[in-house]
């Protein structure tokens, strides 16, 4: 049961559980070597009763947000590094507050290539890959940790290799956590043809429209869209080169 409860505490709290647990056991067994078994063991039933505490409340900030942050405001980008899709990078600049403790962080993607060929951010390290429900991600540790209501910009670099090598191509881009102005930002070679755009709620594909939408800047074709988000709205944009 114990082993279970430090377990469950952990994936909640991180290393952060770890370390209280063993703060608990050693005060534990110090008071019951120094003072008497009685009061070691009543230290260690408070001590474990402020953990079961910390982690209810845990819990219940998670059930009670729609992930560890809400967005302020951010820009994504996607700039197609030549004429075929070969290289793809994948900028995010993302202001956000906290909803809780939040120790990691899963960055996930889904498509085609190699999606995390290269990741460099600003607010954590690595620790393993991932795999949920057909996407595919890194789990990071937060370096620092952050706290509820703390406002940060988080930045990151995600490199794409052969993601978008076919004739017809298309990203989706879905709202994980609320986001009160998005920005996503397509910088696509000369070549690109038939730029569609669908969503959100359902909404029919269409042209992007041109010089409001979708402008050609030097080699580039430029596609940028604004908005707020809900959780888990979408748009899908299309293309053929």
């Amino acid at each position: 049961m114990a082993q279970s409860f430090r377990e469950a505490l952990e994936v909640v709290l991180g290393d952060t559980a770890g370390k209280l647990t063993a703060l608990a056991g050693l005060a534990a067994v110090v008071v019951g070597a120094l003072i008497d078994p009685v009061a070691g063991a009543l230290v260690a039933a408070v001590l474990l009763a402020a953990l079961v505490a910390t982690f209810v409340y845990a819990l219940r900030q998670r059930a009670l947000s729609s992930g560890p942050y809400d967005v302020l405001d951010e820009t994504i980008t996607w700039l197609f590094e030549d004429d075929h899709g070969q290289t793809v990078r994948v900028t995010k600049r993302q202001n956000v507050r906290f909803n809780f403790l939040t120790i990691t962080l899963v960055e996930l993607a889904a498509g085609d290539g190699v999606l995390f060929a290269d990741f460099e951010c600003n607010y954590g390290e690595k620790l393993k890959d991932v795999k949920k429900a057909g996407e595919v991600g890194i789990l990071l540790e937060m370096t620092p940790e952050r706290t509820r209501d703390e406002k940060f910009e988080l930045t990151s670099t995600r490199t794409i290799k052969d993601g978008f090598t076919a004739k017809d191509e298309w990203v989706v881009f879905r709202a994980s956590v609320p986001s009160d102005s998005t920005e996503l930002v397509f910088l696509f070679p000369g070549n690109v043809k038939d730029v569609r755009i669908s969503g959100p709620g359902g909404r029919k594909s269409r042209p992007a429209k041109e010089d409001k939408e979708i402008k050609t800047q030097g080699s580039q074709r430029v596609l940028t869209m604004k908005r707020h988000f809900k959780p888990d709205e979408t748009i899908k944009v299309t293309w053929t080169w």
